[in-house]
C-alpha cells in the first residue's frame, strides 16, 4: 500500500525487494494496477511504477548500479545481508520530486546484523519493543561499517564528523 500515495507522480518508481524470485512470486500484489508479471512490474496510469524484485545471490545487487529507486521497499530484511542492503540504500535517490525512503519489514532475529540496527528502539531484556521510543526519528551517520547514531541533524560533534549528511530513520513497533 505504500506506494499509493505516489502513484499520480509519472516519475514516481518504487522497488520491492524479496531475498529469492520464489518469494516474490508468492500470492499478493499491487492494487488498481495492471500486471506485467515477465517483469514483475506493475504500471498506473499515470506512468508511475511499482517493481518487484530479487537479490539472490549478493552479487545481484550489482545490476541496479546507477538506478535512482524513490522508494525502496525490503520485505524481511533479516534475509538480506547488510552489505547488499548497504548498497540499495546508496541507490536511494530521485528526480521524481518524492524525497526518497526506505521501508523494510522483519520478524525478530536476534543473531541478524538488522537487530544491532533497531536495538534503540527494542527492549535488549525482553525483546519487545519499548513504547516510549516506538515512532522517534533518529539521524545516523553510516562511515565504513559503523554507524553513529544522533537525535537531531544537528548534533554535529557525533554525528556528522567526518561524513556528507545524516540520514533519518524510524523503526515503527
Amino acid at each position: 500500500m505504500e506506494p499509493l500515495r505516489h502513484i499520480a507522480n509519472p516519475q514516481f518508481g518504487a522497488v520491492f525487494f524479496r531475498r529469492s524470485t520464489v518469494q516474490v512470486r508468492n500470492e499478493g500484489g499491487p492494487i488498481g494496477a495492471s500486471p506485467k508479471e515477465h517483469v514483475l512490474q506493475w504500471s498506473f496510469p499515470s506512468g508511475a511504477s511499482v517493481s518487484f524484485a530479487h537479490l539472490e545471490p549478493d552479487k545481484t545487487v550489482l545490476k541496479w548500479q546507477g538506478s535512482q529507486i524513490p522508494l525502496i521497499c525490503c520485505d524481511e530484511l533479516t534475509h538480506f545481508s547488510a552489505k547488499q542492503f548497504w548498497y540499495m540504500v546508496s541507490l536511494n535517490r530521485y528526480l521524481s520530486g518524492v524525497r526518497p525512503y526506505t521501508r523494510a519489514t522483519c520478524n525478530p532475529d536476534a543473531d541478524s546484523w538488522v537487530a544491532e540496527l533497531i536495538s534503540w528502539w527494542i527492549d535488549q531484556d525482553t525483546g519487545l519493543p519499548i513504547p516510549e521510543r516506538a515512532g522517534v526519528l533518529r539521524w545516523f551517520v553510516r562511515i565504513g561499517d559503523a554507524i553513529i547514531w544522533c537525535d537531531s541533524p544537528q548534533d554535529q560533534k557525533r554525528c556528522s564528523s567526518g561524513a556528507s549528511r545524516c540520514q533519518r530513520t524510524r523503526a515503527a513497533t
